[in-house]
C-alpha cells in the first residue's frame, strides 16, 4: 500500500494522541477498513464550543466551562468568574470526565431477575419501568397507604431536593431519609440549636483573623474543596499586612495540620473538652466579646459555672494531651484576634463546645466567622399545593434499618433511592442489606451498579451533570449566592435521564395529586418557568461571558432589555449571583431568639452527668488498645469517587500510597508489636476486621490507628471493585442521642499481623 505525503503527515501529527485515536487513524484512514458508526475520529468537522454547566461530584456546585469538540466533552475548565470555584476546578471536578464516559455506567433501566445482592438484572425499556412504578405507587395511594412509600437519598445537589420532598408530599408520603456524609460536613446541629433551628451555616475562611480548626481536615475534607484552598491561599499571600495563623487540633497530622502554623494532637474524642478549656480561659481572663454576651445571648451565666467547674487547663491538660500552658496561650490568642473555631459534624457535645468559642468572641454573623444561608427573591420553587399540610418525618437515616425490620409487614412497601450506597457507606453497613430483604419493593436511580443498588428490584439510569438541564443555587462561603443556570452541554448517553427529568415524569404519568404539586413536563419547562420569575423579580446579576482559556475575556454585551434577550444570555453565560452584600442578617431563630450558650437540649445532658466524653479504660482493659481514627482524602470526600481511577490515583499522595487501604501507626506503636513499614496486617474491633497496609508515621498519637474512608468496594465498577478494604465495617451502629447521627470516632481496635 502506498502512503501519500499528505497521509504521511497526518499519521505524524496524531502520533501525540491517545492510543485508541492513533489506532483508528492507522485502521480507518490508512488501511481503508470501515469504521464503526460511534467511531469519532480527532480531525473536527465542527467548530469547538466552550459551554457552561456545574460539577456535582461533591455539594460545592462549582461552575464548570466545558470544551466540546465533535460532539463529545473532550475537556473540563473552571467556569471563569464563577463566586464558588473563580475559575478553578479540584481533582475531583476534573475527574467529571471520566465519570461521562466511564464504560461501567448504567445506561438503561433494568429488572432484577435474580435474588437481591446476586446483580442479576435484564434490561427493559423506559415504558415498562415508568409503568411498573406507577402502578405500585397508585394501588398504595388507593388503598390510602401512601405513608407505606419512603425516599433516601444522598447527595443530591441542584433542585432535586426540592423536587423530591414536593414529590413526597403530593403523593402524601412522609418519609425522606438523608444519608448524611462521615466527615466533612459542618456543625450543623449546634448551629440550629444555638443559632437558628432552621437556617444553614457558612465558614467565612477567607476573611478570619485566626482559625482554630477542631478536627475538620478542611483542606480535604471540606463542603467546597476549590474555595477552602483558596481561602488558605487568601489567608497566606492575599492581605500582604499581616499573615493569618492556622492551628490544627487533631489526632493526626493531616494535610491541615502539615500546612498550619501550629499542630496540636489531641487525643481523639477529646476535642470538645478542650474547646470548653479554652472557653474557660476566655471567660476568665475577660477575652470575651461583653456586648454580643451582654446583648445578644442567652445562658452565659450557665455556661461559666460550667467550664469553671469542670474545664480548667489544668483539668483537662492529661486526659487531651494539650499541656495546660498551650491551652491558655493558644485560647488568649484566640481572643485577642477574634478568630473563628471551626469544627465538623461530630457528636452533639463536641459541636456545641466548638460552637460557644464562637459565641463568646461574638463571631457569629460576622465577616470571617459564621454567617448564614440566605435566599433572593424568586430563586426557589413556588410554594406547593398539596393535598396534606403532614409534616415530614424526622430524617434520621440511620434509624431506617431498625425501623425496616420493627414490625411485619413492613411499615415501608416501596423505597426509592437516589444518589445513596448505605450499604458500603455506613457504620456496620451489613446490616443495610439484612434490612432491605423486609422491603417488598425497592427502587434505585443510580448512573452504576453500587452495593445498594444489587438490592433493587428496578434500576433507573441518572445522567451526570454534564447531559442535564441546570437549575442549581448555592452560596458562597462569603454568602455569595449563585444559580448556575443552563443547557445541557449533549445529550444523555444511551437512555439514561437526569433524576429531576424523571421526577417531573412521573409526576405526570401519575396524575393528580402529584401532577398538581409538580406541574412541570421537564426540568427544561421548568427552568424556563424559573427563568422568567428571575427576570420579572429583577434582581441579580449575569455571570461574564466565558473566556475561552488562553484567548482575551470578551466584552460585556449591554443588558438585556426582554425576558428573550435575558433568558438568551443568561443560558449563554451559566447563571446569576447575588452578592453578599444583598444579604439579610436575619435575627436568631432560637426560642430566645437570641444566641443560645446552654440550650435546652445541652442542658438536660449536662443534668444527666458532668462526663461528657468518652475515655479509654474500660475500651483498653477489654483487649483493644488502639484508637480508630477515619478520615476522607479529597479523592474520596464524601466516600465517593473510588469508581474513578484518576481519583483511586492520587488518593494516598502524601504517603505515596494508592489502589489499596492503608493504616497509618505510629513507629513506637508498631515496633513494640513486630510490625514493619509496609506490611500487611489485621485491623479488628469488637464488630468486624479487615486486612490493611501497615505504613509507618510519627504524624499520629501512639495510641491511634488511623485509616482513610472511601475504598473497600465490592461492586461499583472495575477500578471499584475488589480494592481495598472498607474500615466501615470495624463501626459499631450506634448513634448520637442529640443528632441521631452516626458515631464514626471513637472505636477501639487491636492490630496484628497478618
Amino acid at each position: 500500500m502506498e502512503v501519500t505525503r499528505r497521509a504521511f503527515l497526518q499519521l505524524t501529527g496524531l502520533m501525540a494522541g491517545t492510543t485508541g485515536a492513533f489506532e483508528r487513524f492507522i485502521r480507518h484512514r490508512l488501511m481503508g477498513l470501515p469504521a464503526p458508526a460511534d467511531d469519532v475520529l480527532l480531525t473536527p468537522h465542527a467548530p469547538e464550543q466552550w459551554l457552561p454547566s456545574v460539577c456535582q461530584l461533591c455539594p460545592a456546585g462549582c461552575g464548570v466551562a466545558a470544551r466540546v469538540v465533535n460532539g463529545r466533552v473532550v475537556k473540563l475548565e473552571g467556569l471563569p468568574a464563577h463566586p464558588i470555584n473563580q475559575g478553578s476546578l479540584c481533582p475531583r471536578g476534573l475527574a467529571g470526565l471520566t465519570e461521562l464516559y466511564h464504560p461501567d455506567r448504567l445506561l438503561q433501566p433494568m429488572k432484577r431477575i435474580g435474588e437481591r445482592g446476586e446483580g442479576r438484572f435484564e434490561p427493559i425499556g423506559w415504558d415498562e419501568a415508568i409503568r411498573t412504578l406507577i402502578d405500585r405507587l397508585r394501588t398504595l395511594h388507593q388503598r390510602g397507604e401512601s405513608h407505606r412509600v419512603a425516599w433516601l437519598s444522598g447527595h443530591t445537589a441542584g433542585i432535586a431536593p426540592q423536587l423530591i420532598e414536593r414529590f413526597l408530599r403530593g403523593y402524601g408520603a412522609t418519609r425522606h431519609f438523608v444519608l448524611s456524609p462521615p466527615t466533612g460536613e459542618l456543625p450543623v446541629d449546634a448551629f440550629h440549636m444555638m443559632v437558628d433551628w432552621q437556617g444553614q451555616m457558612l465558614y467565612d475562611l477567607a476573611q478570619a483573623t485566626l482559625i482554630l480548626s477542631f478536627g475538620m481536615d478542611w483542606l480535604q475534607a471540606y463542603p467546597s474543596p476549590v474555595e477552602a484552598s483558596r481561602a488558605y491561599g487568601h489567608l497566606r499571600r492575599g492581605q500582604p499586612d499581616r499573615r493569618v495563623r492556622v492551628v490544627q487540633i487533631e489526632p493526626r497530622l493531616s494535610v491541615t495540620a502539615a500546612k498550619s502554623d501550629e499542630w496540636l494532637p489531641v487525643r481523639p474524642g477529646q476535642e470538645g473538652w478542650l474547646a470548653l478549656s479554652m472557653a474557660h480561659v476566655l471567660i476568665r481572663d475577660r477575652l470575651f466579646h461583653e456586648r454580643f454576651v451582654q446583648d445578644s445571648a442567652v445562658g452565659f451565666e450557665e455556661f461559666s459555672r460550667f467550664v469553671e467547674s469542670h474545664a480548667s487547663p489544668e483539668q483537662v491538660a492529661e486526659p487531651t494531651g494539650i499541656p495546660a500552658e498551650t491551652i491558655v496561650r493558644v485560647a488568649t490568642e484566640f481572643g485577642l484576634r477574634r478568630g473563628l473555631a471551626v469544627g465538623s459534624r461530630a457528636d452533639a457535645l463536641t459541636q456545641w463546645a466548638v460552637m460557644s468559642l464562637n459565641g463568646l468572641v461574638g463571631n457569629i454573623d460576622a465577616r470571617g466567622g459564621i454567617l448564614r444561608r440566605w435566599e433572593p427573591e424568586a430563586l426557589s420553587l413556588p410554594a406547593a399545593v398539596t393535598p396534606t399540610d403532614a409534616p415530614m418525618l424526622p430524617t434520621d437515616a440511620q434509624a431506617l434499618p431498625a425501623l425496616l425490620q420493627s414490625q411485619q409487614p413492613s411499615p415501608i412497601e416501596v423505597l426509592v433511592l437516589s444518589s445513596a450506597n448505605p450499604c458500603f457507606l455506613s457504620p456496620s453497613p451489613s446490616r443495610w442489606a439484612d434490612a432491605f430483604k423486609a422491603v417488598p419493593w425497592i427502587v434505585s436511580c443510580t448512573a452504576f451498579l453500587d452495593e445498594t443498588a444489587l438490592h433493587a428490584d428496578l434500576l433507573l439510569p441518572t445522567a451526570t451533570a454534564l447531559e442535564q438541564w441546570q437549575y442549581a443555587p448555592t452560596t458562597a462561603s462569603d454568602g455569595t449566592v449563585v444559580a448556575t443556570i443552563c443547557r445541557p452541554v449533549l445529550a444523555p448517553r444511551n437512555e439514561a435521564r437526569g433524576l429531576p427529568d424523571l421526577i417531573l415524569q412521573l409526576a405526570q404519568a401519575f396524575g393528580p395529586p402529584l401532577d398538581n404539586a409538580l406541574p412541570w413536563h421537564s426540568l427544561e419547562q421548568l427552568v424556563m418557568d424559573r427563568l422568567h420569575a428571575l427576570y420579572d423579580a429583577k434582581v441579580g446579576l449575569l455571570l461574564p461571558p466565558i473566556s475561552v482559556p488562553g484567548t482575551p475575556a470578551p466584552s460585556v454585551e449591554k443588558p438585556a432589555m426582554n425576558v428573550e434577550e435575558f433568558g438568551k444570555e443568561l443560558l449563554a453565560r451559566g447563571g446569576l449571583l447575588w452578592p453578599a452584600e444583598a444579604s439579610p442578617w436575619p435575627e436568631f431563630r432560637t426560642p430566645s431568639r437570641q444566641f443560645e450558650f446552654v440550650p435546652r437540649a445541652i442542658a438536660e445532658r449536662l443534668k444527666a452527668s458532668p462526663t461528657l466524653f468518652p475515655t479509654e479504660e474500660s475500651a483498653a482493659a477489654a483487649g483493644f488498645p488502639l484508637q480508630l481514627y477515619l478520615y476522607s482524602p479529597l479523592a474520596f470526600l464524601n466516600g465517593y469517587g473510588a469508581h474513578l481511577p484518576h481519583l483511586q490515583q492520587i488518593a494516598g499522595s502524601q504517603l505515596h500510597e494508592a489502589w489499596v487501604t492503608w493504616a497509618e501507626i505510629h513507629p513506637s506503636t508498631a515496633g513494640a508489636l513486630g510490625i514493619r513499614d509496609g506490611e500487611s496486617i489485621w485491623v479488628a474491633s469488637a464488630h468486624g476486621r479487615i486486612t490493611v497496609k501497615a505504613r509507618w508515621s510519627e504524624g499520629i498519637q501512639p495510641s491511634v490507628i488511623a485509616i482513610p474512608l472511601g475504598l473497600g468496594h465490592t461492586a461499583h465498577g472495575r477500578w471499584a471493585q475488589g480494592i481495598g478494604e472498607n474500615p466501615a465495617c470495624l463501626i459499631e451502629a450506634k448513634r448520637d442521642p442529640q443528632t441521631g447521627q452516626p458515631l464514626w470516632q471513637g472505636t477501639w481496635v487491636k492490630v496484628w499481623k497478618a
